[in-house]
């Protein structure tokens, strides 16, 4: 039994999967916008492992009013990995989100024992590469595409999201943007999945004025790597990091987008968690991201 979706009323969901996908997906972009809309939320952001979601959210935008439909690309190596023409072409296009690798990162193959896939979820092809996608040179230091990738959208209005980068790249990464003074906003992607796992003294030190954290449904599901008392207790010591819950959903078993948000801000209410607190990780903190 899912939550009330009265919880998620103006909400924004900026992490969320749909079909056409190489991953089983429960619907279309199309029948994902009909179910947040016909939910009261704001906003989608679509994202796709396989490439480019910016197309799709501009076509089903235009019909999903008021609903705001946002995509952008993910840097596999399915568009070339961390490829500097394909993160230029998404904002070109009206792309907002630009995630470094996901199935592709090395952090990704460490972690689960398998590149292109997960243990609980294959892909439909079987062509992998023959080794993940690395950010970090041997020196520690961001990798010169990713230093390109940086300089394209220094100033922009994109956000760059972490994807599936391990901690210590995470870590390095924010440090970079800081000590060179970029203006990017940074999301890290699903803080208690097993990619990056972060704990909560880095989560501590990654504190800034420009870094935002997802808090995913998914994380929590039974495919997830943490429970909700462990989510719960990290946000009550955290609670002044900018943090937005997320779904993370779209897979064929999951719950939608709606539901997978209503039944975790419950969760996270019933552990404690002031609602109004929760409201703003749902509608304020995820807006004024997008929004900047």
């Amino acid at each position: 039994m899912t939550a009330s979706t009265d919880l998620v009323t103006g909400a924004w969901d900026l992490h969320v999967h749909a079909a056409p996908s190489l991953f089983p997906r429960w619907g279309t972009a199309w029948n994902l916008a009909q179910a947040c809309r016909d939910a009261g939320m704001a906003g989608l952001v679509l994202k796709s492992h396989h490439g480019s979601s910016v197309e799709a959210a501009s076509a089903v935008g235009e019909h999903a009013a008021p609903l705001a439909l946002l995509g952008g690309v993910v840097l596999n190596e399915f568009v070339g990995g961390l490829n500097p023409f394909a993160v230029e072409s998404c904002l070109a296009l009206g792309g907002k989100f630009v995630w470094l690798p996901t199935i592709h990162a090395a952090a990704h193959g460490e972690s689960f024992g398998v590149l292109g896939g997960f243990p609980f979820q294959r892909s439909t092809i079987e062509r992998r590469p023959a080794a993940g996608i690395r950010l970090l040179d041997d020196h520690g230091r961001p990798a010169q595409a990713l230093c390109d990738i940086l300089d394209i959208m220094n100033g922009g209005p994109a956000v760059l999201a972490t994807g599936h980068a391990s901690a210590a790249e995470v870590l390095a990464l924010a440090r970079f943007v800081h000590d060179q003074r970029l203006r990017i906003r940074l999301l890290v992607n699903h803080v208690f999945f097993t990619v990056p796992a972060l704990s909560v003294e880095q989560l501590r030190d990654l504190r800034s004025d420009d870094i935002w954290f997802e808090a995913a449904y998914f994380t929590v599901s039974p495919h997830g790597s943490a429970t909700i008392t462990e989510v719960a207790g990290c946000l009550r010591s955290l609670l002044d990091l900018q943090w937005v819950i997320v779904s993370d959903s779209g897979q064929q078993n999951n719950l939608r987008s709606p539901d997978a948000l209503a039944t975790f801000a419950k969760g996270l209410i019933d552990m404690g968690i002031d609602a109004a607190r929760v409201r703003r990780m749902l509608v304020d903190e995820p807006r004024g991201l997008v929004s900047e």
